[in-house]
C-alpha cells in the first residue's frame, strides 16, 4: 500500500489539506498527517513533524507557506521519501 506524509494537514474540513488526507485515505493509502497542533485529522493520528512519521513514506506533500517548507526540507531529506515530494500551490517560492 502506498504511503504519504501530508505536511500542514488541517483540522478545518474546508481546507484542501484536510481533503487531501480524506482522499488519500479513501484511495487506501497509509496517511500520516503532519501537524504539531492536532492529535487527529480525519480519523488519522497526526504527528508533529516529518521526523515523527513511524515509517518511510512514498510521497511527501506540502501544504504550508514557503518559509515553513524551507525549514522542513532537511528533515524531509533525512526521512528519504521513496518516490516524490509535492510542493502544492503556495508552499514554495
Amino acid at each position: 500500500m502506498p504511503s504519504i506524509a501530508i505536511i500542514g494537514a488541517s483540522r478545518d474540513v474546508n481546507k484542501i489539506s484536510h481533503q487531501a488526507v480524506i482522499q488519500t485515505k479513501v484511495a487506501c493509502w497509509d496517511v500520516y498527517p503532519v501537524n504539531p497542533h492536532a492529535t487527529m485529522i480525519a480519523d488519522c493520528d497526526t504527528v508533529a513533524t516529518i521526523a515523527d512519521v513511524p515509517a518511510q513514506v512514498d510521497v511527501v506533500s506540502f501544504y504550508v507557506p514557503p518559509a515553513s517548507t524551507t525549514a522542513q526540507l532537511e528533515s524531509v531529506k533525512n526521512h528519504a521519501p521513496q518516490a516524490v515530494v509535492i510542493f502544492n500551490p503556495g508552499s514554495a517560492d
